[in-house]
């Protein structure tokens, strides 16, 4: 029995670490983050061509840069290898994250004023007929 459960768990160690699938994982993991390329490559102090090839695989990646590239994207190791990921998280749109900062960016004014303008729009698509009076910050609050 023991033999078999070694088997099993050296047949699972193989798939993690699989260059393809690290690659796969920085991909999605900076899309999640609103990232681009360049954005990484700045963090970490490289031309964006050569944190392309890192990704696209035409470069293998080190140990070392797999560890800048964790720091970069803001994410643990284990999420870039694989070995753990969280399933039940919707992922959310780049551009929208992008657009979020952008927002955050804003005079408060400006913010809020924003703001009551996608709650607005939000309510008509949600509710044309135009029933229930709520505000979208007053749902989520309470």
């Amino acid at each position: 029995m023991v033999p078999d459960m070694a088997k099993r768990a050296k047949n699972r160690l193989q798939a993690v670490g699989n260059s393809e699938n690290i690659r796969t994982n920085i991909l999605n993991i900076r899309k999640s983050r609103g990232l681009t390329q360049e954005d990484v490559a700045k963090r970490i102090g490289i031309t964006q061509s050569l944190y392309s090839a890192y990704e696209r695989g035409r470069l293998g990646i080190s140990a070392e840069m797999l560890a800048q590239i964790s720091v970069a994207l803001k994410a643990a190791s284990d999420e870039i290898l694989g070995i753990s990921h969280q399933e039940d998280t919707e992922s959310i749109d780049g551009r929208l994250i992008r657009r979020l900062k952008k927002i955050e960016a804003l005079p408060v004014h400006q913010r809020r004023a924003l703001i009551t303008n996608i709650d607005m729009f939000l309510k008509g698509v949600a509710n044309p007929k135009g029933e229930g009076t709520a505000s979208l910050e007053e749902e989520e609050c309470g």
